[in-house]
C-alpha cells in the first residue's frame, strides 16, 4: 500500500511540475484517441445507419460481427492487432507495430462496433410508421434537408400513372396483380374493396415506397426504375395514411414537417391551411392531446402544404365521426379542385367513394375487377362481383 501512495505522489509531482516527458505522453494519448474517434465516427455512423435502414447483403452476418466486437476484451483486440501487424503477419509490411499508428488501429477496432451497433439500434428503434410517412412526404432515407425541386413542365401527359403487368408479392404470396391501370391527371379516383384486397399495397407502389416484384410503373410518361424512384419524382406524391403518425410536438410543428424535409418554410401558408382545416385555435397544442379526427386533419394539412401533384388517401376517415368525415372530404374536394391535384382514394366506404370520386374501381384478391365512371359503377355495374359487393355481400 505504501508503494502505491508513493507512486501516486510521484505521478502528481510530475503533473504539477509539467514534466516534458509526461506532457508528451499525454499529448500522444490525446492525439491517438482523437484520431481513432474521428475515424470511428466517420465510418461507424454511416455504416450503422445503412444497416438500420437498408436491406444490405449479409446484413445478419455483419450485425452478428458487430455485436461480437462489442463484447471483445481489449486484451483480445490487442493480441489480434499484434498478430496482424507483426513482421510475419498479413499487415507486417506496414511496419506499424509499436507505433502510434498501431494504437490508432487498435482503438478504432475497439470503438467501431460500439458506434456502428448503437447507431443501427437507434435507427431501427424509430417507429416504422413514422419512417414510412416521412418517406411519403418526400424524405430521403437519411432525411436531408434538400430544396424542393421544381415540377418538370417539359412533359405534358393526359395520364399521370400508367401501370402494366404490375405484381407485388410478400413471402411468396401474390397480394397484387394488375394487368393494366391508367390514372388521368387531375382526376379523383376511388378504389374500393374488402380488407386484404391489395388497396394499401397499391398505394405504397404509387408512392414509390417499395418496388414491385414485376411490372412497369410510368409516372407522367417516365418509367420508374426497379430500384427506387428519383427523389424529384417521389416528392410529387404523398400519402395520408389511415393511422397518422405525428411528432411529439405541437400542431404547427407537425404541419411544417413536410416543408422542413425540403428545407422550405412558408409560415403564412401553414397558418392559413391550419385555419382552413379547423385547427387555428390549436396551433400550439401538443399532438398527443388531439382527438383522432384532429390528428387526421393535421396529417392532411401536412400533406397538402407540400403541394403534391398526387394525393394518395389510405382510408383517411376510417373510424372518425361524421363531422370530421364531412370536413376532410370537403377540404380534399375544394383544395385539390383548386390546385388540379390528382387524388387516389382507397376505402371500404362505398358511400365516400360515391361522394368524392369521378371514377371508381373494385379490387378483389389483388385484381382490378371493374373500373368505370362513378355513376355507372354504382348504378349499372357490369361484373356480378361488383354488384354483390355493392349489395354488402361477402365476395373474394
Amino acid at each position: 500500500m505504501d508503494g502505491f501512495f508513493t507512486s501516486l505522489i510521484q505521478a502528481l509531482g510530475l503533473i504539477v511540475t509539467g514534466d516534458p516527458a509526461l506532457r508528451g505522453i499525454v499529448l500522444l494519448s490525446l492525439q491517438v484517441s482523437g484520431l481513432a474517434l474521428g475515424i470511428t465516427v466517420v465510418t461507424g455512423i454511416p455504416i450503422g445507419a445503412l444497416l438500420g435502414l437498408r436491406r444490405v447483403i449479409a446484413r445478419g452476418l455483419i450485425t452478428a460481427l458487430l455485436y461480437t466486437g462489442m463484447g471483445l476484451p481489449p486484451v483480445v483486440v490487442g493480441l489480434a492487432v499484434y498478430m496482424l501487424l507483426s513482421r510475419s503477419g498479413p499487415l507486417g509490411a506496414l511496419h506499424w507495430l509499436f507505433t502510434p499508428s498501431a494504437m490508432v488501429f487498435a482503438q478504432t477496432i475497439i470503438a467501431f462496433p460500439l458506434v456502428a451497433g448503437l447507431t443501427m439500434t437507434a435507427v431501427r428503434s424509430v417507429d416504422p410508421d413514422l419512417r414510412l410517412q416521412a418517406r411519403a412526404l418526400g424524405a430521403t432515407s437519411f432525411q436531408p434537408r434538400i430544396a424542393s425541386p421544381a415540377r418538370p413542365e417539359h412533359f405534358v401527359s393526359e395520364s399521370i400513372y400508367e401501370l402494366r403487368g404490375l405484381c407485388q408479392e410478400y413471402g411468396g404470396r401474390t397480394v397484387l396483380s394488375l394487368a393494366s391501370l391508367t390514372v388521368r391527371e387531375g382526376e379523383r379516383l376511388a378504389l374500393v374493396g374488402p380488407s386484404g384486397a391489395g388497396k394499401s399495397t397499391l398505394l405504397r407502389l404509387l408512392n414509390f415506397l417499395e418496388p414491385p416484384r414485376r411490372g412497369v410503373i410510368r409516372f407522367r410518361g417516365q418509367e420508374i426504375p426497379s430500384g427506387s424512384a428519383p427523389l424529384e419524382l417521389r416528392r410529387q406524391v404523398t400519402t395520408v395514411f389511415q393511422r397518422p403518425v405525428l411528432l411529439d410536438a405541437d400542431v404547427v410543428t407537425n404541419a411544417r414537417y413536410g416543408l422542413h424535409l425540403r428545407g422550405l418554410s412558408s409560415e403564412a401558408r401553414v397558418r392559413a391551411l391550419l385555419e382552413r382545416v379547423g385547427l387555428g385555435p390549436l396551433v400550439h397544442t401538443l399532438a398527443r392531446r388531439l382527438s383522432a379526427g384532429e390528428m387526421q386533419r393535421v396529417a392532411l394539412a401536412r400533406a397538402l402544404l407540400v403541394e403534391p401533384r398526387v394525393l394518395l388517401l389510405d382510408e383517411p376517415t376510417a373510424n372518425l365521426d361524421p363531422y370530421n368525415v364531412g370536413l376532410i372530404e370537403e377540404i380534399v374536394r375544394e383544395h385539390c379542385g383548386q390546385h388540379g391535384t390528382t387524388v387516389i382514394l382507397v376505402t371500404h366506404n362505398i358511400f365516400q367513394a360515391k361522394r368524392l370520386a369521378e371514377r371508381t374501381g373494385l379490387l378483389l384478391s389483388g385484381q382490378l375487377i371493374e373500373l368505370d365512371a362513378t355513376k355507372a359503377f354504382f348504378e349499372s355495374p357490369r361484373d356480378p362481383r361488383t354488384a354483390a359487393f355493392l349489395r354488402g355481400e361477402i365476395v373474394g
